[in-house]
């Protein structure tokens, strides 16, 4: 059952982000800080929405973060400064390296564009997509995916951008009739842009 995410699932979506995406910046922060600053900060936000594959019972197998202003949601979460200079400081222990790959990916962010007259900073992004492990290749997040699009098109959004450094999930976007459109750069990590373009009936 495909739903909007629940103050009560902010435990089973901060440890299925931990798990699924250990690499991503914010889960190297820690599962506090996602469970207590930044996944409320989304349920809150106006700037976002999260939608869960699952129910209240059995609990939920895949979640979705669709932002409307991935900026405005950014300084939101930043908001928390001593939280989130105490799970820096952690991270920094755990893998010294964390500040270096931080600093590049607030410092250095270049984008190509390949479609002149698109503004994708006015687009919706895809933020977030993750499945527990033992749903995965079920579908759960491709039906999570659908219905945050049909979302955004009842909302009346031209379309909606990802951005992803993955080849695997390239593939997946691009089952999902999203089109590559650019490259940003953070840092020493390139992240391919894709949009998908919503079409009138």
């Amino acid at each position: 059952m495909i739903r909007e995410a629940l103050q009560t699932d902010i435990k089973q979506i901060a440890a299925i982000h931990s798990n699924a995406l250990p690499n991503d910046l914010l889960p190297q922060l820690g599962i506090n800080f996602l469970s207590h600053y930044f996944i409320p900060t989304c349920l809150r936000s106006k700037n976002c929405f999260i939608l869960v594959n699952g129910n209240i019972k059995k609990g939920i197998s895949a979640f979705v973060i669709f932002a409307y202003d991935t900026n405005k949601l950014t300084r939101e979460v930043t908001a928390y400064k001593i939280p989130l200079l105490i799970a820096t400081l952690k991270a920094i222990i755990k893998k010294p390296r964390f500040i270096k790959e931080t600093l590049a990916f607030i410092r250095n962010q270049k984008q190509l564009i390949n479609i002149k007259d698109l503004d994708i900073s006015a687009l919706p992004e895809l933020y977030i997509i993750a499945t527990d492990s033992s749903h995965q290749r079920q579908g759960h997040g491709s039906k999570l995916l659908n219905i945050g699009l049909d979302m955004l098109q009842s909302q009346g959004h031209k379309g909606c951008i990802v951005k992803t450094a993955l080849a695997a999930a390239t593939q997946f976007y691009l089952k999902h009739d999203f089109k590559p459109i650019g490259i940003e750069y953070r840092g020493t990590k390139k992240f391919n842009i894709l949009f998908h373009e919503f079409i009138s009936a």
